[in-house]
């Protein structure tokens, strides 16, 4: 029988809007979407609603303004997922992601509550006792550093999300098993020691990505772990840089991968 994987995540929650548009705007033209469709979400969100549809037993911590709070729990809680919810006293993230009729996108993003290192002192268990410890850059970088440091101490796997892209320390680059930028995304990735592959499907176009999967399908990635050195530290697995879509299911197949 197949042991049930568990997994950390540390991410941001908000409210998404998402509007189907038949072009970006051009200027400060105005256009009127073809469709609307509104939900939480988020990159951590995502990733832990994902990873426990696909059976993984979940951990997630994150922020929310106070108002949203009870909310969040309780889509949590539905979803089999132990939530650690931070409430603050500022309003929750939120994000606005137009899709043209390429099936492009364009986001813009309200960065919201956000999380604080104070804030791992109740989720350090869940890293140390995890396989596999998910993050990504909408957490501050002090935060992804100290739970970088959790995740080394304990032996877990780190898969880190590098968007949106900003430098990254010496931990993050070093200590990450796997990254997973989007095609466009793999530019920040440049001093980081590893092998660029890519997920079948990811660099087709977006209309035919999109048509391929539901939002928590499945589809099938190369496996490529090099051996090397990071930084002069002793030998270990060198970084894979993975060019995949943003989208949950890429970064499960990742999962499978380490």
């Amino acid at each position: 029988m197949r042991q049930v994987a568990k997994i950390a995540v540390i991410g941001l929650t908000g409210n998404t809007v998402f509007m189907g548009v038949p072009h970006f705007h051009r200027g400060g033209e105005t256009v009127h979407a073809e469709d609307f469709h509104s939900e939480l979400g988020g990159k951590g969100f995502n990733q832990a609603i994902a990873a426990a549809r696909h059976g993984a037993e979940v951990s997630f911590l994150t922020a929310v303004g106070e108002d949203d709070e009870a909310k969040v729990r309780d889509v949590l809680a539905s979803e089999g997922i132990a939530g650690t919810v931070m409430g603050k006293s500022v309003p929750s993230a939120h994000a606005t992601i137009l899709t043209d009729g390429t099936g492009e996108t364009r986001v813009t993003v309200f960065p919201g509550a956000r999380l604080d290192v104070d804030d791992l002192e109740g989720f350090e268990d869940a890293i140390a006792s995890a396989d596999i410890l998910l993050l990504n850059n909408e957490v501050p970088e002090p935060v992804n550093v100290r739970a970088s440091e959790i995740a080394v101490a304990s032996g877990v796997r780190i898969i880190m999300n590098p968007a949106p892209v900003r430098s990254l320390p010496e931990i993050i680059k070093c200590q990450t098993g796997v990254f997973t930028p989007n095609e466009f995304e793999t530019a920040g990735l440049e001093d980081v020691p590893g092998e660029v592959v890519t997920t079948l499907g990811a660099l087709r176009p977006a209309r035919e990505r999109r048509d391929a999967s539901d939002r928590f399908g499945r589809r099938r990635a190369r496996r490529c772990l090099p051996r090397g050195e990071c930084g002069g530290s002793k030998e270990r697995d060198r970084p894979l840089r993975l060019a995949v879509d943003s989208a949950p299911d890429g970064l499960l197949e990742v999962c499978r991968l380490v």
